[in-house]
């Protein structure tokens, strides 16, 4: 995402992640505790400035199906959604669901809300509603989640 934009989610919208692990990017890649290279997203944002993703449609990383699909030897799990040092980030009334890795990856942000963001996510070990990183002013209020280690 770039500065000033809003993502629209219709009631009925899904935004489907790719079931090809090549079509992700890693905006800006960190290491794991293990040395295994992290950052990949389905959606993503660095630097960026007053963005927006609202409204009660559905994004989908679809995860099962992409961890399943991926070649031998590719250990990428993106992240649905991944912010590196931005300032202004809202979620409002999003469905978020299916992430490879974490749901929400928040690193470095300043001036964060999230509202009525339902988060469904099960199945992986290591899976977060909402991953705070490093980050400051940060609101998160009257969200429900299912989440493989709790909503933060």
């Amino acid at each position: 995402l770039k500065n000033n934009v809003t993502l629209r989610l219709d009631e009925h919208a899904a935004l489907l992640g790719s079931l090809d692990i090549m079509d992700y990017i890693a905006p800006d890649t960190f290491r794991s505790g293990n040395g295994a290279d992290m950052g990949f997203c389905f959606i993503g944002a660095v630097g960026a400035t007053n963005i927006s993703i609202v409204g009660a449609g559905v994004i989908d990383g679809r995860g099962k199906e992409l961890l399943a699909a991926r070649p031998k030897g590719n250990n990428a799990r993106p992240f649905l959604m991944r912010f590196v040092r931005c300032d202004g980030v809202s979620l409002n009334g999003v469905h978020l669901q299916g992430p490879a890795a974490w749901t929400t990856h928040f690193f470095q942000c300043k001036n964060v809300i999230a509202e009525q963001v339902n988060i469904a996510r099960r199945g992986f070990l290591n899976n977060y509603g909402f991953d705070i990183d490093s980050s400051e002013n940060v609101r998160i209020r009257n969200c429900n989640g299912k989440c493989g280690y709790g909503m933060v």
